[in-house]
């Protein structure tokens, strides 16, 4: 027997991964540039504080940041020379970006897969719950002030946890007994 929500469900999280995608293209944090105060940030960048402006990056342009990063890091761990950039960090932060740019595309193929069968959300919750650590956690750190304008991360943090609401409402919707 399908199930009725079926449809819905998938409805939403295509929406939740087009959502998400669109916060990809957001400003997540501004590069912090030396421009002295009596000289005007030009658009896009904004002021920050004082004698420095800030230049949004999105987690598109994070991630081919950590992709440009990453050959380098491979060459120097294979010749044996020390390294000029320290593995861990890069090789965390690609981590990261890969989980945050994973969970719609995640989200869109169950939805797409899902054909009314009942699969268990239990990835889906925990993929969303990493990204909405990592955005809140990106979302408070001092760089990414003003708050207000680094809208693709907080949009991010708000997909995830409406992402987590509609796989939590699926898990439990998916163990309720159904009647014969």
């Amino acid at each position: 027997m399908l199930n009725a929500t079926a449809p819905w469900r998938r409805l939403v999280r295509f929406i939740l991964g087009v959502s998400s995608g669109f916060a990809l293209v957001g400003p997540w944090i501004y590069e912090r540039v030396n421009v002295p105060a009596q000289y005007a940030c030009a658009s896009p960048n904004i002021r920050i504080e004082g004698d420095y402006c800030g230049v949004p990056l999105s987690a598109l342009t994070l991630l081919a940041l950590a992709l440009a990063v990453l050959p380098a890091i491979a060459n120097q761990v294979v010749s044996g020379v020390p390294p000029a950039l320290d593995p861990v960090p890069a090789a965390g932060l690609f981590t990261i970006i890969a989980l945050i740019l994973a969970a719609p595309i995640v989200s869109v193929l169950l939805a797409a897969l899902d054909r009314g069968r009942r699969r268990r959300p239990i990835a889906l919750i925990g993929l969303w719950g990493v990204v909405l650590a990592v955005t809140l956690t990106l979302g408070i750190l001092p760089y990414t002030r003003p708050i207000w304008e680094a809208w693709g991360v907080w949009l991010s943090a708000g997909v995830a946890a409406i992402g987590i609401g509609v796989e939590g409402l699926s898990l439990a919707s998916s163990r309720v007994p159904r009647p014969a």
